[in-house]
């Protein structure tokens, strides 16, 4: 698997020595798994992932598999790679993946029903809530508290949240606005 998430795990880790981790670097790869990995063994190891992490997560992530969320067989005309489609509260999150029994289509599947996840027990909060940063989805399975105080953040700090309000609250005025003048 090449992401900046398992080169930034091996730096943490101690498994890599580097000072300074380049941009180049991020893709370089980490070792190489030759075994073949059914879909029905893919799903067993990442709902046994989830188990160990918490142990109503793989009563969620099973729904995926139970109710069709996922479109996961590779198709000529399908899309390569894979995502999660999580947009509207309203609506549960859908996978897309292309699943040809590699060791990464497994860490694949793993890492976009982590945004599905994130998706489904996000969405009582609102659409504000749904999309989840990208440091954070990549990231290890810290908490969001863990994750950001390693950077001197405090997520409980109310002055965080204010300043990443004050961030969007521009644009969406101008964009009322617009909106408000293109209706007259």
């Amino acid at each position: 698997m090449r992401t900046r998430a398992f080169a930034y795990n091996a730096l943490l880790h101690g498994h890599a020595t580097l000072d300074r981790l380049a941009d180049y670097g991020v893709f370089a790869p980490v070792g190489a798994v030759e075994r073949r990995y059914s879909y029905s063994e893919a799903r067993g190891l990442v709902l046994d992932s989830y188990g160990s992490f918490s142990p109503r997560a793989p009563e969620i992530v099973a729904r995926f598999f139970a109710e069709g969320w996922i479109d996961a067989p590779p198709r000529p005309t399908k899309f390569f790679g894979a995502f999660c489609e999580s947009e509207a509260p309203a609506l549960h999150p859908f996978v897309l993946l292309n699943h040809r029994g590699r060791f990464g289509d497994v860490m694949a599947m793993a890492h976009e029903l982590g945004h599905g996840l994130h998706g489904l027990l996000a969405a009582p909060r609102g659409i504000f809530h749904v999309q989840a940063p990208a440091m954070l989805a990549a990231g290890r399975s810290d908490s969001p508290h863990q994750l950001m105080a390693m950077v001197g953040i405090d997520l409980r700090d109310p002055s965080f949240w204010n300043s990443g309000l004050e961030l969007i609250d521009m644009p969406l005025r101008e964009a009322e606005t617009l909106a408000a003048t293109s209706a007259r």
